[in-house]
């Protein structure tokens, strides 16, 4: 379960929490956690890379499900929020991650229109990223979390798939995909080294 939360909020807390954390000298965080790993996320940064006027693209009906399944809302603060300004996400193992935006994700689910994300690359998610514990992953783990991910968020197009392991353990994986799922990734080391290794699982 993912929430988002403030940090050094001060004073007597308004009827709307949320409202009533965001005040000067706070920062606002983003808190995943999946099976295994556990991701903080400054959303202050977030708003600041995704801010540069890429375009947005639209969230299908049964991928925001998924999404609001994954996160806490305020029902006091759904009022508050303007449901047309776009959310940010980033993905891992090719599953989205909805970094902001929830409760504008949560209104257009009720009011049936579509919800709207800007993307983070896997390279700027890290640097938005305040901390992390990953547990070690081996090649079934990895092959699991992509294939729930392909159920979960199905895309039109091939999807980037950023993992942190070394070239052959991506070798591994894409080779206990199926044909139709290699052609549904792009599969690319990321270690932590920094080295971004690409490798084109579609052509596998």
């Amino acid at each position: 379960m993912a929430r988002s939360k403030a940090r050094n909020c001060r004073g007597r807390e308004p009827k709307c929490a949320i409202c009533g954390s965001r005040q000067p000298g706070t920062t606002e965080i983003y808190q995943y956690q999946d099976e295994v790993d556990t991701y903080i996320f400054s959303i202050d940064e977030a708003k600041e890379i995704a801010g540069d006027g890429r375009p947005a693209f639209a969230v299908n009906l049964e991928s925001l499900r998924h999404l609001l399944g994954m996160n806490d809302f305020n029902e006091v603060h759904l009022g508050h929020v303007d449901p047309a300004k776009p959310g940010i996400c980033t993905r891992r193992f090719g599953g989205l991650i909805l970094l902001d935006g929830i409760h504008r994700a949560v209104r257009c689910f009720a009011e049936q229109r579509q919800f709207f994300v800007r993307e983070l690359t896997y390279e700027e998610s890290l640097a938005c990223l305040v901390q992390q514990e990953t547990a070690v992953k081996d090649t079934a783990a990895i092959v699991r979390r992509l294939r729930k991910a392909l159920e979960y968020f199905p895309a039109n197009a091939p999807v980037d798939a950023a993992i942190e392991c070394t070239p052959e353990m991506l070798h591994r994986v894409a080779e206990l995909l199926t044909p139709h799922e290699r052609k549904q990734l792009i599969l690319r080391v990321c270690p932590e080294s920094g080295m971004n290794h690409r490798i084109s699982a579609r052509h596998s």
